[in-house]
């Protein structure tokens, strides 16, 4: 029996389905007699530190916890989970941890930051959110003993390995939504760090403590698209039925994060066809005005041009047409590595180009399985037949790419319901990483913040 920590400050619906799913048995509960009944236990958490480990303190919480970690029962710490195991926190005035690894919790602080030598550097925001790779760091702990050997039946991995790890690639992606992090004293518990402006401990493994910062969730994705300064869209990427929603991007933007959107997808419609920005004094003050990532797309066809871009603060390029030429896509792939996400639109199974207005004679899944061979990690695909027609995805062309290509996609085009999101989520383990949402959200067949709240209470395997 798995207990999953009910003390009023995590997802616990999620997590306790997703254990059910492999066939778990799980109890949600806040009695510290359920923790003493139960085989191993999970600390989720959402929220600010303070108020956390108040609200186990209210519980009655902290003693049993500690008292069944020390009798070495299985735990695992998610997000805030993680950071409730140390010494102390700066949030909320260093507020006093659980103590169970020394070490204290951080804030995020950056001055500027180069991201390529050759260009300027650009701050970081605060707080971490998006998608980032977690790089294992093997330490001198010994691999688990598994059930059959009297062990606790946890994956049995390599020695030095996290056993959590295992049938995890190096630099796998995962998401990540933190203002704080981790910095233990003992070295040796560290499993995986993540750089984001600093290495930081993004996992961490002792004994029968497991937790980690990062979680895995398929991001709903609003799109705004600029036209002439203001927001508008397309029907199948034909400017002759555009249809202008907005005169106040900016205002939309900050919709969009107020909402609760983790990420904004931005396309200067106007750069598409031109091949520059058209619009990039908006673009910039949209990023001013909103804490969250933004990717930004359109008129992407020079080295130039993704690096005015990230200097205007930008966290991710979208790069489409220019990709077609194979000597430049593997210059800035290994140039601008993963501040790029590979724009794949595809007309009648072939690569479409120059805002769409272009049709090559490339298969889209090879298209794909070439720039992956280059050292590509992250594109949108977009099905030009469904952009803009609210009749749902091409699910069976996303399956496609997810299985020949194995690669982590975006999808994009069509998407017109919550329901037709959750047919994607479907799709997560199988690489799909978020879903962008245009048309639906202006026609208001989707609402946003019901939209998102409905893809993270669901969890398919």
């Amino acid at each position: 029996m798995i207990a999953v920590i009910d003390y009023g400050m995590g997802n616990l619906g999620s997590v306790a389905k997703a254990f059910k799913a492999i066939g778990a048995r799980v109890t949600v509960s806040c009695l510290p007699k359920d923790l003493k009944k139960a085989d191993k236990i999970v600390l989720p958490g959402v929220g600010a530190f303070g108020d956390s480990m108040a609200a186990l303190r209210k519980c009655g919480l902290i003693a049993p916890l500690k008292e069944n970690i020390k009798d070495g029962k299985p735990f695992l710490g998610l997000c805030l989970g993680l950071q409730l195991l140390f010494e102390e926190s700066e949030e909320s005035g260093k507020v006093k941890g659980l103590g169970v690894l020394k070490g204290k919790v951080k804030r995020f602080s950056f001055p500027l930051r180069t991201y390529d030598p050759k260009t300027p550097g650009t701050s970081l925001k605060v707080p971490h959110m998006g998608w980032n790779r977690i790089r294992t760091v093997a330490s001198c702990q010994p691999a688990p003993v598994c059930a059959a050997n009297g062990g606790p039946g946890l994956p049995v991995a390599s020695p030095g390995t996290c056993p959590l790890l295992k049938g995890i690639p190096d630099g796998s992606w995962m998401y990540f939504v933190h203002s704080y992090y981790v910095v233990p004293k003992d070295k040796n518990v560290i499993a995986t760090t993540t750089d984001y402006g600093v290495d930081f401990t993004s996992m961490v493994w002792k004994d029968n403590i497991y937790a980690m910062q990062e979680f895995c969730q398929m991001l709903v994705i609003p799109a705004t698209d600029l036209l002439n300064g203001k927001v508008a869209r397309l029907t199948r990427g034909n400017f002759k039925f555009e249809k202008v929603y907005s005169d106040d991007p900016v205002g939309v933007a900050k919709k969009w994060e107020a909402q609760g959107a983790r990420r904004i997808h931005l396309v200067d419609l106007d750069g598409a066809v031109s091949g520059e920005f058209k619009n990039l004094g908006l673009i910039e003050e949209i990023i001013r005005n909103v804490k969250v990532p933004v990717e930004l797309g359109g008129g992407v066809r020079s080295e130039e041009v993704i690096e005015k871009a990230l200097k205007s603060g930008v966290s991710y390029v979208i790069i489409g047409t220019r990709l077609v030429d194979e000597k430049f896509s593997k210059k800035v792939i290994k140039r601008f590595k993963d501040k790029l996400i590979m724009g794949v639109d595809a007309k009648d199974g072939k690569v479409a180009v120059s805002g769409w207005t272009e049709k090559t004679e490339l298969d889209y899944v090879d298209f794909i399985k070439r720039l992956k061979d280059q050292g590509a990690k992250m594109f949108i695909f977009t099905d030009i037949a469904k952009d803009g027609m609210l009749q749902g995805p091409n699910a069976d062309a996303i399956k496609r790419v997810l299985k020949e290509a194995q690669v982590e996609v975006i999808a994009s085009g069509g998407i017109s319901s919550i329901d037709d999101l959750l047919v994607l989520k479907r799709l997560e383990v199988k690489g799909l990483t978020g879903a962008i949402v245009g048309k639906a959200l202006y026609e208001n067949k989707i609402n946003l913040k019901e939209a998102i709240e409905a893809v993270d209470k669901t969890t398919d395997f």
